[in-house]
C-alpha cells in the first residue's frame, strides 16, 4: 500500500482542506506510523487468510468471504483535560494517506486504500497503513472516522462483508456445521461521516530526542454480527445495517506496538 505523505499547517481548518495535497512532513521531526490489523477476540486463536470461520455470541457459524472496513485516523489525543482535546488534535493532525483504491473482484482482490481487510490478511499481520505528524508530547487516544470502501458497486460504503450464515448450526460442531442450510451474499453498510474515538491501550509519548512511535489499529471481526437479525440484515433493513455499522466501530482498537 503506498503512502502519500503530506504537509502539515498551522493551527486551522486548513490543515484539513490541503490534505491531499503532497509535500514534506514538517512537525518537529515527530512522527507516528499508524499499521493495520485484523485482530479477532484475544481469546482467539490467530487465524490465515482467506474465509474466517466463527460462531456469533449465539451460537451460530458464520463464515466471513470478504470483510473490508474504510477508516480514517485524523489526530491523537493528547493525555490532558477534555477542554484542550479539540485544539491538541487539529494541532497534531496529518490526515491519512489513501492510496489509490481498487475495485472490488468477485468479493476478493487488493483492499482500496485506508481500508481494513480483515479476511485477505492473516490475523496479526501489520501492514502500513496511515502517517500522522503530531507534536512532541504523550498521548492517549486516537480521533478515527469511517471513510468510503472504493468500489465499482453502489451503494456509497464504509464497510463491505460477505457472511455465509449457518441459522441451524448452534450446537453443531464442525465440520458438521458445513452441512447445515445457509445463505451467502455481499452487504454493503451505507457510508455516513461517523467520527469517534479510541483510547489507546497505553499512553505514547514522541519527542525530539525519540520522535518516532507506531500504533496499530485492529478490528476484531468476530463480534460484528452478534444480535443482529441477519435475515434483516440480507434484506438491508435500516436498523439492522445501523446495528452493523455500530459494532463495527465498536470492533475497532488502536494500541502501542513496539
Amino acid at each position: 500500500m503506498n503512502l502519500l505523505i503530506k504537509k502539515t499547517a498551522a493551527f486551522s481548518a486548513a490543515v484539513l482542506l490541503a490534505a491531499c495535497a503532497e509535500g514534506q512532513i514538517d512537525a518537529d521531526g515527530t512522527l507516528v506510523e499508524v499499521m493495520s490489523q485484523a485482530a479477532p477476540s484475544d481469546t482467539a486463536t490467530p487465524r490465515a487468510a482467506g474465509t474466517k470461520s466463527f460462531r456469533r455470541a449465539s451460537g451460530e457459524r458464520v463464515d466471513l468471504e470478504a470483510g473490508w472496513v474504510g477508516v480514517q485516523v485524523i489526530g491523537l489525543g493528547r493525555c490532558s483535560s477534555v477542554a484542550s482535546l479539540g485544539a491538541d488534535l487539529l494541532d497534531g493532525v496529518l490526515a491519512t494517506l489513501v492510496s489509490s483504491a481498487h475495485a472490488h473482484r468477485a468479493h476478493h482482490g487488493e483492499a482500496p486504500g485506508g481500508t481494513v481487510d480483515v479476511v485477505q490478511v492473516a490475523d496479526g499481520v501489520l501492514r502500513d497503513f496511515s502517517v500522522v505528524a503530531p507534536a512532541p508530547g504523550s498521548y492517549c487516544s486516537a480521533e478515527l472516522r469511517l471513510i468510503r470502501v472504493a468500489s465499482d458497486e453502489p451503494p456509497r460504503a464504509s464497510a463491505r462483508v460477505a457472511p455465509c450464515y449457518y441459522p441451524d448450526s448452534a450446537g453443531v460442531p464442525d465440520p458438521m456445521s458445513s452441512a447445515t442450510p445457509h445463505e451467502c451474499w455481499v452487504q454493503s453498510v451505507p457510508h455516513e461521516s461517523a467520527n469517534f474515538s479510541r483510547d489507546l491501550d497505553q499512553p505514547v509519548t514522541v519527542t525530539a530526542e525519540s520522535p518516532l512511535a507506531r500504533l496499530a489499529v485492529s478490528v476484531d471481526y468476530s463480534i460484528w454480527f452478534d444480535g443482529l437479525d441477519m435475515v434483516h440484515l440480507q434484506a438491508g433493513d435500516p436498523v439492522a445495517l445501523e446495528l452493523l455499522q455500530r459494532q463495527i466501530m465498536d470492533s475497532i482498537r488502536v494500541s502501542v506496538t513496539p
